[in-house]
Protein backbone atom coordinates (compact mmCIF):
# COMPACT_ATOMS: atom_id res chain seq x y z
CA UNK A 1 0.00 0.00 0.00
CA UNK A 2 2.67 2.60 0.62
CA UNK A 3 3.67 2.35 -3.23
CA UNK A 4 0.30 3.14 -4.24
CA UNK A 5 0.17 5.74 -1.91
CA UNK A 6 2.87 6.92 -3.29
CA UNK A 7 2.26 6.60 -6.97
CA UNK A 8 -1.33 8.94 -6.13
CA UNK A 9 -3.74 6.62 -4.81
CA UNK A 10 -5.75 8.03 -2.46
CA UNK A 11 -8.54 5.87 -2.26
CA UNK A 12 -8.33 2.34 -0.53
CA UNK A 13 -11.28 -0.03 0.70
CA UNK A 14 -11.37 -1.94 3.33
CA UNK A 15 -14.02 -4.90 3.94
CA UNK A 16 -15.50 -5.58 6.75
CA UNK A 17 -17.67 -8.43 6.73
CA UNK A 18 -17.76 -10.31 10.11
CA UNK A 19 -15.65 -7.56 12.47
CA UNK A 20 -17.52 -6.72 15.76
CA UNK A 21 -17.22 -3.02 16.83
CA UNK A 22 -14.04 -3.79 18.06
CA UNK A 23 -12.62 -5.84 15.40
CA UNK A 24 -13.15 -3.24 12.94
CA UNK A 25 -11.61 0.02 15.23
CA UNK A 26 -8.26 -2.83 15.58
CA UNK A 27 -8.66 -3.32 11.64
CA UNK A 28 -9.30 0.41 10.07
CA UNK A 29 -6.15 1.53 13.07
CA UNK A 30 -3.74 -1.11 11.82
CA UNK A 31 -4.37 0.61 8.05
CA UNK A 32 -4.48 4.17 8.77
CA UNK A 33 -0.79 3.45 10.77
CA UNK A 34 0.42 1.58 7.49
CA UNK A 35 -0.59 4.70 5.43
CA UNK A 36 0.93 7.12 7.90
CA UNK A 37 4.12 5.04 7.75
CA UNK A 38 4.30 4.26 10.85
CA UNK A 39 4.33 0.25 10.09
CA UNK A 40 6.04 -2.03 7.71
CA UNK A 41 3.17 -3.56 5.39
CA UNK A 42 4.38 -7.14 6.82
CA UNK A 43 3.80 -6.12 10.12
CA UNK A 44 0.32 -4.99 9.18
CA UNK A 45 -0.28 -8.38 7.76
CA UNK A 46 1.18 -10.43 10.56
CA UNK A 47 -1.28 -8.73 13.27
CA UNK A 48 -4.63 -8.66 10.85
CA UNK A 49 -4.06 -12.62 10.08
CA UNK A 50 -4.19 -13.08 13.82
CA UNK A 51 -6.81 -10.92 14.54
CA UNK A 52 -8.65 -12.73 12.00
CA UNK A 53 -9.45 -16.27 10.74
CA UNK A 54 -9.93 -14.63 6.87
CA UNK A 55 -6.62 -13.33 7.03
CA UNK A 56 -5.47 -10.59 4.55
CA UNK A 57 -6.05 -10.79 1.04
CA UNK A 58 -4.97 -8.91 -2.29
CA UNK A 59 -8.54 -8.81 -3.13
CA UNK A 60 -10.30 -8.88 -6.83
CA UNK A 61 -8.19 -5.35 -7.55
CA UNK A 62 -7.03 -5.14 -11.02
CA UNK A 63 -5.28 -2.54 -12.93
CA UNK A 64 -6.28 -1.91 -16.70
CA UNK A 65 -3.81 -0.83 -18.99
CA UNK A 66 -5.12 2.22 -21.16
Amino acid sequence: MPKLAKGGVRRFRIELVREDAEGARRVVEAYRRLLAGEVAPAEVARGLRVEGSYGVVRGSLRVLQA
